[in-house]
């Protein structure tokens, strides 16, 4: 009877084995569900690894990156942006009429920033809050540049037009030219004179003094020193109220400020008046040498006044080289 038992017990369990097998089509079917499960995990897990190991590569790189390249967005004791700094020195050592007014940054990550810039030619008016130069700064390179007005673009041989150099017939035919002008003409001139000329009696005399190469006449570099910014960032910009010996102090503070952060500038150059330097080590140079200045003279300026101003200066002046930048009327 037990073994009767035990053996339909055996073919009742059989027989629901047997129930249970699916198919072969299913059956190939749930191994491959089952295996393509395993397949999908395993990306998952693979994929979120990834992610997570990128986001502390990041979390390492991204600073590293930005103590390594430009970083526009630095601030400096003042609260104001060192690199806006540094470039408003910049292109006021380097140029005349070129006014930095402001600058903003954002950063974009891995070292790259898109930087928005109002810059003003001191032959206009300034409408303060209009930006309008615009580029990216890649890994502390200059990239997309528009500048669409040109106020970055160097300028060379402002001062020293070899054609008419010394030529008398072209300096009298320029100033006569400028008598046929309205009488409410206002006349922006870069000159270049036979002899060093003495700052104080430039501010004294009845023309406008814009900028100045300093006359330094031992070194190879000569930097120039605005006397007319539009925007005053501080105390330092009220240059008509400085006298020569403070003008002398911001000259050697723009030099030194260029000098403690070339990574930001040299990719500029350093142009002079008649020469684009790629060596920078003549900038040393130039503020040692400015160190020990006494009092500032200049042989190439840019100036402006009216009309009957300016051609009674011109008149009484040696003049190597004119160049009459704008007329305006006022």
């Amino acid at each position: 009877m037990m073994r009767e038992w035990d053996e339909n017990k055996l073919d009742h369990e059989l027989e629901v084995l047997l129930n249970e097998i699916p198919e072969h089509d299913e059956f190939e079917k749930r191994i491959e569900k089952y295996i393509n499960d395993r397949i999908r995990k395993i990306v998952h897990k693979t994929f979120a690894m990834m992610v997570i190991v990128a986001i502390l590569l990041l979390a390492l790189v991204n600073p590293m990156f930005k103590v390594s390249f430009i970083d526009p967005t630095k601030r400096n004791e003042n609260d104001t942006s060192i690199y806006f700094d540094v470039l408003r020195d910049y292109y006021e050592t380097t140029r005349p009429y070129v006014e930095i007014v402001s600058l903003d940054a954002e950063y974009k990550g891995l070292a790259h920033y898109e930087v928005t810039m109002q810059a003003t030619n001191h032959r206009e008016r300034l409408n303060v809050g209009r930006t309008n130069i615009l580029y990216d700064l890649n890994c502390g390179t200059i990239k997309n540049l528009n500048d669409a007005q040109l106020y970055l673009m160097t300028y060379m041989g402002r001062f020293d037009n070899y054609l008419y150099q010394n030529d008398e017939n072209w300096i009298k035919e320029s100033i006569e030219e400028l008598r046929k002008l309205p009488e409410s003409s206002n006349i922006y001139i870069s000159l270049y004179t036979a002899l060093p000329q003495a700052i104080d009696e430039l501010r004294n005399a009845n023309i406008c003094l814009e900028w100045i190469e300093v006359y330094q006449p031992d070194v190879e570099y000569r930097g120039g020193l605005s006397l007319a910014l539009s925007s005053a960032q501080d105390k330092t910009d009220l240059r008509h109220e400085m006298s020569e010996a403070e003008l002398i102090d911001v000259y050697c503070n723009n030099l030194k400020n260029l000098l403690e952060h070339k990574d930001m500038w040299k990719e500029l150059s350093l142009p002079s008046t008649t020469v684009i330097y790629g060596d920078l080590s003549v900038l040393q140079d130039t503020y040692e040498d400015a160190l020990y200045l006494t009092e500032l003279k200049t042989e190439r300026f840019t100036l402006y006044g009216e009309k009957k101003d300016i051609i009674e200066f011109l008149e009484n002046i040696d003049i190597i080289s004119i160049q009459i930048d704008e007329i305006t009327l006022y």
